[in-house]
């Protein structure tokens, strides 16, 4: 009888060990499932954080084509030639009587533009047809004297975009500043 109960206890802790190497293995898999289903869900998320940015450069390109199509844009730009003889501290433009652009230049800005920076003062949509453009500079000569000048250029818009420089120039013979305005 004793070796029946020493066996049926030896049975006992051998299925005791059974149970507990079956759920313990029963553990290691769900948590193995668990860690490739957390990697295979991090991976998911990563493409959709990667899907979701290329989705909003493309509504912000679309968003740009629709608000600022290319037959009806103008751009406006300032380019300064005057060697440092005359430095720029304000700059209004208007299109059509409306005021579209006003920058004002602190000493380091007028000194880069002075040095070749060129700065777009506008771009924006115009219908076809004929328009009117007015830029108005102040500033600075080489004597220290404020001056102040203005342009005024009638253009006809076409289909395709339109390139405007407004472009600041200095005369010596006439020690003045020239505003000109070039169609690119």
């Amino acid at each position: 009888m004793k070796n029946i109960i020493n066996t049926a206890k030896t049975n006992q802790t051998a299925v005791i060990k059974l149970i507990t190497a079956l759920i313990t293995a029963t553990i290691t898999t769900f948590s193995q499932v668990s860690i490739a289903e957390e990697a295979t869900s991090e991976q998911q998320l990563q493409a959709l954080k990667t899907d979701m940015v290329d989705i909003a450069a493309d509504i912000q390109l679309l968003e740009q084509k629709m608000f600022y199509p290319d037959s009806e844009q103008v751009a406006v730009y300032l380019k300064v030639n005057s060697a440092g003889t005359f430095n720029v501290t304000s700059t209004k433009v208007f299109i059509d009587g409306e005021e579209v652009s006003l920058s004002k230049y602190d000493e380091q800005q007028s000194s880069a533009l002075n040095r070749g920076g060129v700065e777009r003062l506008y771009i924006g949509d115009v219908d076809a047809g004929p328009h009117t453009i007015t830029a108005i500079f102040s500033g600075v000569d080489g004597t220290g004297s404020a001056t102040k000048r203005a342009l005024t250029h009638s253009f006809n818009k076409q289909v395709e975009p339109a390139v405007f420089e407004l472009s600041i120039s200095y005369s010596q013979s006439a020690m003045t500043p020239v505003v000109s305005l070039n169609e690119l």
